[in-house]
């Protein structure tokens, strides 16, 4: 496993096999650290406590979610059911959406900052 440190601190990974599953791990617990699905003193993640929690109260994601929360508590109510199945796939199905991208978004920030070769 090849591993890199950058001046901050964050260890990037490269390769395959272990290291390409450990690089993949890192990226994901940066993603549940970013939508508050981890807490800072749980992860392993160096610098963590620096990474913010974009669904924070007040920020602009935790107000969002918000706005689907109360759409779908009021589809809810005129559906008079307590949840709905429909409404949860497409929240769900949403999230793995933005996780994907944001995975992809961290591959391309590192491709280009120069550590990877960008015409890969």
């Amino acid at each position: 496993m090849d591993k890199n440190h950058s001046g901050n601190g964050w260890m990037v990974f490269k390769g395959n096999g272990e290291g390409g599953k450990k690089r993949e791990e890192f990226k994901q617990e940066i993603f549940e650290l970013m939508c508050g699905q981890m807490e800072p003193a749980d992860s392993v993640v160096p610098g963590a406590g620096k990474i913010r929690n974009e669904f924070a109260e007040g920020s602009f994601c935790g107000k969002e979610y918000e706005k689907i929360y109360e759409a779908n508590r009021r589809l809810c109510e005129r559906l008079g059911a307590d949840e709905d199945g429909d409404v949860e796939v497409i929240v769900n199905s949403f999230f793995g959406i933005i996780n994907h991208l944001c995975l992809k978004m961290y591959d391309y920030g590192e491709m280009f900052s120069g550590k990877e070769d960008v015409d890969q």
